[in-house]
């Protein structure tokens, strides 16, 4: 059986925007005194005194000693792979942004692409055991649109390092 939209559902369709995400944002007069506050501080670099009131509320929040955080997910990527010293090769996504792999290559780490499961864009976890090899050391995943990729399974070809 072959149906076909109507008309005007057609152009219903064709008129309405449709977002693959969109943020939730508070009223913008909410944030105008913080605004304000940054503005007349004259301080808009990281290190500021919202910056650093933030830091410590994730601390005191998370229980953790030390927290640093990042003006984008690029250097937080890049910074994370240097401090966990991971080399060789690392399995991740080819859909994702090119932040994913520039940390790699930007970081002398090959990045082995796995495709992606189609109902839910993230990795194909299927494919991810195939994929490893002795010079594997990570698996890097991302996860789309509010749909976390369900890396929960050990995977036994991981090599394993102690230090």
């Amino acid at each position: 059986m072959n149906a076909s939209l109507p008309a005007e559902a057609i152009a219903a369709l064709t008129q309405e925007t449709i977002y693959i995400t969109q943020p939730h944002l508070s009223p913008l007069e909410d944030f105008i005194p913080y605004l304000r506050e940054i503005w007349d501080s004259k301080v808009l670099t990281n290190g500021g005194p919202f910056h650093q009131h933030l830091e410590k509320a994730l601390e005191e929040y998370l229980g953790v000693d030390h927290l640093a955080l990042f003006s984008n997910g690029t250097l937080a990527l890049v910074t994370a792979l240097q401090a966990l010293r991971i080399t060789g090769e690392v399995i991740t996504t080819p859909y994702s942004f090119v932040t994913t792999a520039h940390s790699l290559l930007w970081n002398g780490i090959k990045p082995v692409f796995v495709d992606v499961d189609p109902h839910t864009l993230n990795m194909d976890l299927a494919k991810i055991e195939a994929a490893i090899t002795p010079q594997t050391t990570a698996i890097l995943p991302v996860h789309y649109y509010g749909y976390p990729c369900a890396i929960q399974q050990p995977f036994s070809a991981l090599p394993t390092t102690t230090t």
